[in-house]
């Protein structure tokens, strides 16, 4: 499950300093809404951990690419939904 942490956080796991984050922003290889996301207002970055720390163990190679197509398989919006009648008892 992948879990989005602050910057702060993320540089105590990942071991990786603001300027190295903000350059993989600007270069983008870390990509918004997959490896970061905004908050209204856009001043603070929500980090997807999981995806963050397999960039820098993969190199960003092609299995990262597959870890970016897990992560987005995995989200509620991509999952197929239930066709079929509903019972009488349900609204």
């Amino acid at each position: 499950m992948n879990h989005f942490v602050s910057s702060a956080q993320l540089r105590e796991v990942v071991k990786v300093g603001k300027s190295k984050l903000y350059d993989l922003r600007t270069e983008k290889k870390l990509l918004e809404g997959i490896h970061f996301i905004k908050m209204p207002g856009g001043k603070k970055i929500l980090w997807n951990q999981e995806l963050i720390h397999d960039f820098f163990i993969t190199g960003g190679g092609s299995s990262h690419q597959q870890a970016i197509e897990a992560y987005l398989k995995s989200l509620p919006s991509n999952q197929s939904k239930k066709v079929g009648r509903k019972r009488l008892n349900e609204k």
